[in-house]
């Protein structure tokens, strides 16, 4: 089995399920993309789903950006989704 390595830079696009981490009545589905530079020391997440309201839009990335690393979004996606509420 090979060495986990470090990423430098990154974009990637994943479907995320989220709710009840971000206290939401119900799971939503999500279209995220991450950018990610070590180099610069930058990570900025989008939420691509056009249907959700601004505000969970914002509480998705507020999330994410708490309790996530690159490092581990980048490996340990499976078939590009997530599911924060299991994370």
């Amino acid at each position: 089995m090979g060495k986990r390595r470090q990423v430098e830079s990154a974009m990637c696009i994943f479907e995320l399920n989220i709710g009840k981490v971000i206290r939401l009545p119900e799971s939503v589905r999500a279209k995220v993309m991450m950018l990610y530079s070590r180099k610069e020391n930058k990570r900025e997440f989008r939420v691509l789903e056009r249907s959700l309201p601004c505000d969970v839009k914002r509480q998705i990335v507020s999330w994410l950006e708490k309790n996530t690393v690159p490092d581990d979004i980048l490996w340990e996606l499976k078939s590009n989704r997530m599911n924060a509420d299991m994370f």
